[in-house]
């Protein structure tokens, strides 16, 4: 998680390439929250908000809070709160900290702590007692990542996508610069994170589902031509793309326009304080 941190990152691109969570994904969460009675809404939190893609839909609450490490992100998520309709439904503030440092939050005054992509991150001996001190009883806890996307109807593409973002090959892959563990934890849909201590918190609720809520049009995207060998130019990105485009095109009987289906594999883990 340490890119995120550096004084270089650019937290603006990093917002717009963000996959978008769809509106069932809080719903479930809510209604798991309201299966044990009285359920509160009063204060929400939001462990490595980022630039405060989760934060802002969480308004069923009066209160909610952004933590995250990265000055760059929560500068960030500051100024998009600005132009959303969610600061003038619940009373929203970021703060910079370690998803583990949570003493200026009280003692049971948290009804929900979420992390959305980010929980793969955490260094869980830290942060379970943490969770334990500030959640109130029948609070919340919803972890939720995605792992690699998949193209909708076109399977043979998998291979493609794995190695490029999990192969040893550093000219073509990703797979030798992410950070890890965390990489691999969040790919293995968190079955890796440590549970919660179960004198704690209840037994573990799971929720696994595929979101095809973001589309990527591949008309005009990389443009760029082919070297004079003809091989590909660009970055890997660039490269990676410009290959799925033609593998793409080549399935649909050559049509380059072909609009498609980018689905993102998610699992979540959901616990409540005893």
């Amino acid at each position: 998680m340490a890119t995120f941190a550096k004084t270089v990152f650019n937290a603006g691109n990093y917002s717009a390439v963000r996959p978008v969570y769809p509106r069932a994904l809080y719903d479930f969460i809510y209604q798991y929250h309201q299966s044990t009675s009285p359920a509160q809404w009063k204060r929400a939190v939001d462990l490595g908000c980022g630039t405060g893609q989760a934060t802002v839909e969480l308004t069923n609450f009066k209160e909610i809070i952004g933590i995250d490490p990265s000055e760059a992100m929560i500068t960030k998520a500051k100024e998009l709160l600005k132009s959303h309709p969610s600061s003038e439904l619940s009373e929203i503030t970021y703060v910079k900290s370690q998803a583990e440092d949570l003493d200026h939050l009280e003692a049971e005054s948290v009804d929900l702590v979420v992390t959305a992509q980010a929980a793969h991150w955490f260094n869980y001996d830290r942060l379970w007692p943490q969770l334990a001190r500030i959640l109130r009883k029948e609070g919340t806890v919803a972890l939720w990542g995605y792992s690699q996307f998949r193209i909708d109807g076109h399977p043979s593409l998998t291979p493609l996508i794995h190695e490029y973002s999990k192969g040893s090959d550093p000219i073509n892959s990703l797979g030798i610069y992410w950070e890890e563990p965390g990489r691999s934890i969040v790919d293995n849909h968190y079955l890796d994170i440590p549970k919660a201590p179960t004198e704690t918190f209840s037994s573990l609720y799971t929720y696994h589902e595929t979101h095809p809520d973001d589309k990527e049009q591949f008309t005009g995207l990389l443009q760029r031509p082919a070297s004079g060998n003809g091989e590909k130019q660009g970055d890997i990105v660039e490269r990676f793309w410009w290959t799925l485009k033609e593998t793409v095109a080549k399935e649909n009987g050559g049509d380059e326009g072909s609009e498609i289906e980018i689905v993102w594999p998610m699992a979540m883990l959901l616990f409540k304080k005893k």
